[in-house]
């Protein structure tokens, strides 16, 4: 295909005039065409650049020529740089063009002196700033058609994301930068972020989308949440039903003198020594694993292929030679901002996956004896943190990650509605975590006085589906800085579909620049082509992916704080621990891992036993 349509192309120059090669400038095959749309809106204040590129047919990009821009129409709607440009090595010359303060329109004529090619002309429409904002789908969010409502349902005891995307009005541009503001009703119980409060103010990142955490503490009537933009255009809002917990049934029928609690059979009077703090009850739990040690090496290079999709193309089109070098000199034209951030997320994996969150629910039943509870414990959500979701602003205390960086990964005990992934319209599997029951110890710390206590767990193990939570933690990832839900929709250009790259626009861009010897169709399936075999590449690498082994096999301590803080939390009805651990948990894992209070040590993913630092803390109440 390539040698023919080559050979077509000579053809068709030396029809028009002899061999290219022995022509000069004037006389010769020169085409000017623009890069990128002819058509710009502009907003006040707004630099945009167009760009042309002159070229030889047969041969290439056309260096150091020069390039005459002239600017017509409304004088005070633009200010631009010098009109004289030399091109580049490419055969590009570009100029920069921004808008005054007032609105209005102007043409772009750009030309090619001493060579004969039809000159380009741009057309530039300044208009005020138009702001849409629209709901993002998430997990626990259906969106209603059009985007300005959906509904929201979250448990009792968990969090669901409210997101939204901001874009222009007029471009489709994705708003960065910008502040949002959500807020709940002063009467709701429920609050938004980890300060607790009924409004929360974030800022839109690249993808023009931000996000606040609705906090479910208990049951409660439903309520309307908003989000307006700071500059005060229409809202949008959600409805939330806040769901009641689960509670588990025993599968047998308790014994006389047991009863049914939280799905298992407990003794009805619970011995109580008065020296303990008693710890049995419902918790709730944070915890933190360091796991950068346990990343497959394999991981590193999954996004290769994407990565590489500039070179990837060159040479897959079925271009001509000289044609294709000119593709490549503007390819960047065709990648839009969303590849760069597709690019971005596959060199952030390490850090994106470096420590692995959970939250869930624990519950501590009696033992033999007061000193030695038993538990079981639920994960609903494991949790990572991508810093560039948050834009360039990123406040609040450097040892708690911030809420805007957050991605949650439901697992099968997540029990939210709409929380399930999806791929292409697709359902895809929650991240199994089976946590096997344990058992603990209360302990008076050595040497204290007057006396404190500690929980201590001797050995625990938690079974992950971590190659599925890793590939779901990526598609949440590119679900908030992307249009699409994962990577299989970020490289599926078929049908002029968006994708991340501008597989419909390159073909419209050969088909004028060859006046139709190569039509567009050609071009963009060849494309499509091109791209979805890299998807297909990085999807491959990551399902390949396998970890030497799916267990967390921990153990570690935490000490027991709040005593009587609240004696209806646990079985005995006094001196009720209210904590376990402290609330520095967190930053004290990665900034002071010695000191931390509430430590887990052992294999994370591992094959062999280990020293791997872990962190955790537990609360009676659901976090805030």
């Amino acid at each position: 295909m390539a040698r023919l349509l080559a050979a077509f192309l000579s053809f068709a120059a030396l029809a028009c005039g002899g061999d290219p090669a022995n022509e000069h400038p004037g006389t010769a095959a020169y085409r000017l065409a623009a890069v990128g749309e002819t058509g710009l809106v502009l907003h006040p204040g707004e630099t945009r650049t167009v760009r042309v590129v002159l070229a030889r047919d047969e041969v290439g990009g056309v260096a150091g020529a020069l390039v005459h821009f002239e600017v017509a129409g409304d004088g005070g709607a633009l200010t631009s740089g010098s009109h004289d440009v030399a091109t580049g090595a490419g055969g590009v010359a570009s100029l920069a063009l921004t808008a005054g303060a007032r609105t209005g329109s102007a043409e772009v004529i750009a030309n090619a002196p001493g060579f004969e090619a039809p000159e380009v002309s741009f057309t530039v429409e300044v208009v005020p700033v138009r702001k849409l904002l629209r709901i993002v789908p998430g997990p626990g969010t259906l969106v209603d058609e059009g985007g300005r409502t959906a509904s929201v349902l979250v448990s009792a005891s968990g969090s669901a994301p409210l997101r939204v995307r901001e874009i222009d009005a007029d471009t489709g541009a994705p708003i960065a930068g910008d502040a949002i503001l959500f807020s709940v009703p002063a009467g709701a119980r429920s609050t938004l972020g980890s300060a607790g409060g009924k409004s929360a103010r974030a800022t839109t990142n690249a993808a023009g989308e931000a996000q606040a955490f609705l906090l479910a503490g208990a049951v409660e009537p439903g309520f309307e949440a908003a989000a307006f933009s700071a500059a005060g255009d229409e809202g949008v809002y959600f409805a939330v039903t806040v769901l009641g917990e689960r509670t588990g049934s025993c599968e047998v029928e308790c014994p006389a003198g047991y009863q049914c609690v939280d799905g298992a059979c407990e003794p009805g009077t619970v011995p109580k020594d008065p020296a303990l703090p008693d710890v049995t009850g419902t918790w709730y739990t944070k915890h933190v694993f360091a796991i950068r040690d346990s990343l497959p090496p394999a991981l590193r290079e999954a996004f290769a292929g994407i990565r590489a999709l500039d070179q990837f193309l060159s040479g897959r089109l079925g271009l001509p030679a000289w044609l294709q070098s000119v593709i490549d000199a503007l390819l960047e034209q065709f990648l839009p901002g969303w590849f760069y951030a597709v690019v971005r997320l596959g060199d952030d994996l390490g850090t994106l996956l470096s420590f692995l969150r959970a939250e869930g629910r624990m519950r501590l039943s009696p033992g033999a004896d007061p000193a030695h509870p038993s538990g079981t414990e639920v994960w609903n959500s494991l949790v990572f943190y991508w810093l560039p979701l948050c834009g360039e602003e990123i406040a609040g205390d450097p040892a708690v990650p911030p809420d805007c960086a957050r991605l949650d990964v439901a697992t099968t005990d997540a029990g939210d509605a709409f929380a399930s992934r999806r791929c292409r319209g697709e359902v895809l599997p929650a991240v199994s975590v089976r946590a096997a029951p344990f058992s603990a110890a209360v302990l008076a710390v050595p040497g204290s006085a007057p006396a404190r206590y500690q929980l201590a767990v001797e050995r625990r193990q938690v079974d992950v589906d971590v190659a599925n939570a890793v590939v779901s933690a990526i598609d949440a990832a590119l679900s908030l800085a992307t249009p699409w839900q994962c990577i299989a929709e970020a490289t599926d250009c078929r049908g002029g579909q968006e994708c991340v790259v501008d597989c419909a626009g390159m073909g419209r861009w050969v088909d004028e620049f060859t006046s139709g010897v190569l039509g567009a169709g050609l071009i963009e399936r060849a494309c499509a082509g091109a791209v979805g075999l890299a998807g297909r590449t990085v999807t491959e690498a990551l399902g390949s992916i396998r970890f030497r082994s799916n267990l967390l096999v921990f153990g570690g301590r935490a000490s027991i704080g709040g005593v009587g803080d609240d004696d209806s939390t646990c079985r005995s009805g006094s001196s009720c621990a209210g904590q376990l651990g402290n609330d520095g948990f967190d930053g004290d894992l990665r900034q002071r891992p010695a000191a931390r209070d509430g430590s887990w040590t052992g294999a994370f993913f591992a094959d062999s036993p280990g020293e791997m630092p872990g962190s955790w803390e537990a609360k009676r109440a659901h976090f805030q």
